[in-house]
């Protein structure tokens, strides 16, 4: 029986939320707390949205991640394990989002989603000094991960510290 439990980074690894929860609630002792660090879909996130689906389908295959929980999802599987949520917050700021290191240096998103950079990358595999194949895996996986980490953290539909603490209920005398 642990006081703590924490996930960083760890549960959109997870297809099934339920059973991991329903773990962390049998492992923790009452009045013990868990914590998860994520990279999620926020709440600003709208599935009915066909543009904020494409981002975050597109983003997953580009990471080759599973579906992305959201931050409803998970808050629902603790609790639906007997887990209560303490505190929800985005550590993330106005003035240093989770997704700023990607834009800081206006050249670093140019550099990796330019045609030119792509349009060179393709020379290089004309001439076999690059495999075959490399500009377009360049701009789907390389490129293209950063596209969607930056677009989905400007419309505010990805978040990348997203800090959830939930705790056990301790046990009634």
């Amino acid at each position: 029986v642990f006081d703590g439990v924490y996930a960083v980074y760890a549960l959109k690894y997870y297809p099934d939320l339920r059973r991991v929860m329903s773990e962390i609630h049998r492992v923790l002792r009452p009045g013990g707390r868990f914590v998860a660090y994520c990279l999620c879909k926020s709440r600003s996130f709208d599935a009915d949205s066909s543009e904020h689906c494409r981002l975050t389908s597109d983003f997953e295959y580009s990471t080759a991640m599973p579906s992305l929980q959201t931050v409803q999802g998970i808050v629902g599987a603790a609790e639906g394990c007997g887990l209560h949520c303490v505190s929800e917050e985005d550590l993330s700021d106005e003035s240093l989002k989770w997704y700023s290191y990607w834009v800081r240096n206006p050249m670093l998103p140019w550099a990796l989603s330019s045609r030119l950079i792509y349009g060179m990358a393709r020379f290089a595999e004309i001439i076999r000094i690059l495999p075959p194949g490399f500009a377009r895996f360049n701009d789907t996986f390389l490129s293209g991960t950063l596209r969607h980490i930056i677009r989905g953290g400007k419309l505010g539909i990805l978040t990348g510290s997203a800090l959830l603490t939930f705790e056990k209920p301790a046990l009634r005398s």
